[in-house]
């Protein structure tokens, strides 16, 4: 609703004699320098408002929205606000809408810092609480605190979808989960997770640490887009990190051995490669071991037939037992550690003698 008529503003814009006002009045009244502004589009007409009118929420936060193109300038207004406001839900949201725009230049910000620096707090008035709280099943369902933060700002949709997402972000930081590996080693495929719906699983995951917060991302499902896109992610990667991890599985094992061979093989009648050759088709990983390794079939198969034969024929030393024993623990810690064959431990573990041989007394 217009409450001056434009004549008014003319005439104030054009700095004529304004009879009927009394033009500090004016300068310290919103819907007045609201209306010049507008009809001007002039952002320097902030500067003829009063002190107290440069302090008002609402010009503010119409100021920052308007003239959100020129980062400088709303830095300005705002931080002009911030230096006395007491209004913590005021001082909040003004928090939230700079550091918005920030991010959508992708500029870093004191505004995010500011953020970062309530949300702490928060937390830990929360966790003090709980610290002091007897009611031990209150504090279970309170979890990271999304709870205390809906009751005490609700009025503000825009505060708590901030600490909604701020509540995702310390659940993901704190309990250190890393989700790519965190989803490899809970389903052999993503499919499992898209029969669920990715939104469903990604509610029912965060429930685990916070009940209040998976209710109200029911119903403010946008707020998880920021995961929807991490998860998408994974999805696109997921051969790629198996064949990563199966690859730096395979090199840390390779390692491992060339190390026990360094150090202690030194009085082995076996090399290295003969004694990997020997168990990689033990324990069924002849291929992996070709590639990682580095050997081509023919030399393979050489090797394989010749340590059969030895094997066979010849009794085997003690000590060349010992460390065939050994490299067998490493290959076997290693392929443990697959995600694949971990599947299979208990037959693993059955044939985990697997050598046989003739030993000298």
């Amino acid at each position: 609703m217009i409450k001056y008529d434009n004549k008014l503003i003319m005439d104030y814009l054009n700095c004529n004699e304004i009879e009927e006002y009394n033009v500090e009045e004016l300068e310290n009244d919103y819907d007045f320098m609201y209306q010049v502004i507008n009809i001007s589009n002039d952002k320097q007409m902030y500067n003829f408002c009063s002190d107290k009118l440069k302090k008002d929420y609402k010009l503010v936060k119409y100021l920052i929205n308007k003239y959100n193109d020129d980062l400088k300038y709303i830095e300005n207004i705002a931080d002009n606000f911030l230096e006395t406001v007491e209004n913590e839900l005021e001082r909040i949201e003004i928090l939230i809408i700079m550091d918005n725009y920030f991010k959508k230049e992708n500029k870093t910000n004191k505004y995010n810092i500011m953020l970062s620096a309530i949300y702490s707090s928060k937390r830990v008035e929360i966790e003090i609480y709980k610290l002091s709280s007897d009611d031990t099943e209150f504090n279970d369902e309170l979890g990271m605190g999304f709870l205390w933060m809906y009751d005490n700002f609700n009025q503000s949709k825009l505060i708590i979808d901030f600490f909604a997402s701020k509540t995702i972000e310390a659940i993901i930081s704190e309990y250190d989960i890393h989700l790519e590996e965190y989803l490899h080693n809970k389903y052999n495929d993503f499919q499992i997770i898209e029969k669920q719906g990715i939104n469903n699983f990604l509610i029912r995951f965060l429930s685990e640490y916070d009940v209040m917060l998976s209710s109200y991302l029911n119903s403010n499902i946008q707020l998880l887009n920021p995961l929807v896109e991490k998860l998408n992610k994974i999805k696109l990667n997921w051969t790629k990190y198996n064949r990563r991890q199966d690859f730096k599985n395979y090199n840390d094992m390779l390692d491992e051995i060339e190390q026990y061979m360094e150090e202690y093989g030194y009085d082995c009648n076996y090399s290295e490669i003969s004694i990997l050759c020997y168990l990689s088709i033990k324990f069924g990983v002849g291929d992996k071991i070709k590639e990682y390794y580095g050997i081509n079939e023919e030399i393979y198969n050489d090797i394989i037939n010749s340590l059969n034969d030895t094997f066979n024929e010849l009794p085997i030393e003690i000590n060349d037992i010992r460390h065939i024993e050994n490299i067998k623990t490493i290959m076997e810690k290693y392929l443990n550690k697959n995600r694949v064959e971990s599947s299979n431990k208990k037959e693993i573990k059955k044939s985990s003698k697997i050598l046989e041989f003739k030993s000298k007394k």
